[in-house]
């Protein structure tokens, strides 16, 4: 699966993840900012396997980057997901490499049941057919949240976002998020777009 940053290839370190030549530590990356993570000492939610084994070859946890759902007491939930898959070989009899993360899941959740509606890089546009801004927008300040708990505050995000490469690659609305959780964004960084409203360049004021 590719992702939102993958379109600047200057950030394929951040993205991908590796297996680091000096350690046996596996690191994942969250899949909307793309800061890499030891899973050992970032503590982002682990969500239960049911929700995900029957269409993942999955590795190891997975957890939950993202979730927002429709007013209070609903039963329509959006969340995003991620973790570490093996990726299926080519041979004969059938093999999997090693564990890679994954660039993250979008889910439908409704009245139980669990609908996939692509890869995170989709929100870029439409082809999840979520349509509505709010949704979108109430996505990425949960996912800023989490981002910001997991690796111990805005001021920790802050130092790592000023150490990526400035290639426009974040969503407009993500960038947003992190602003308003106290954590800035520089304006090169972000990727503009003109078919939907979350990607919308903000209007210069009259």
């Amino acid at each position: 699966m590719k992702s939102i940053a993958l379109k600047t290839a200057g950030l394929l370190f951040f993205l991908v993840g590796s297996i680091h030549a000096s350690s046996p530590t596996l690191y994942m990356s969250d899949p909307f900012v793309g800061l890499e993570f030891d899973p050992a000492n970032t503590k982002f939610e682990k969500v239960p396997k049911s929700e995900y084994t029957k269409t993942h070859e999955v590795d190891g946890p997975w957890w939950l980057f993202a979730k927002y759902c429709d007013g209070e007491g609903t039963k329509r939930c959006y969340i995003v997901i991620s973790g570490f898959l093996r990726q299926k070989r080519d041979t004969e009899p059938e093999t999997y490499g090693e564990p890679e993360p994954d660039f993250g899941t979008v889910f439908l959740i409704e009245n139980g049941n669990y609908k996939i509606l692509g890869v995170a890089d989709r929100l870029e546009g439409d082809d999840l057919h979520i349509g509505d801004p709010a949704i979108i927008r109430g996505l990425m300040d949960d996912a800023a949240r989490r981002l910001i708990d997991a690796f111990g505050g805005s001021a920790v995000v802050q130092q790592k976002v000023e150490q990526m490469p400035r290639h426009p690659w974040m969503i407009p609305v993500m960038a947003e998020a992190l602003e308003r959780a106290g954590v800035h964004v520089p304006r090169e960084m972000i990727l503009y777009g003109p078919d939907v409203p979350w990607m919308a360049k903000p209007k210069a004021p009259k």
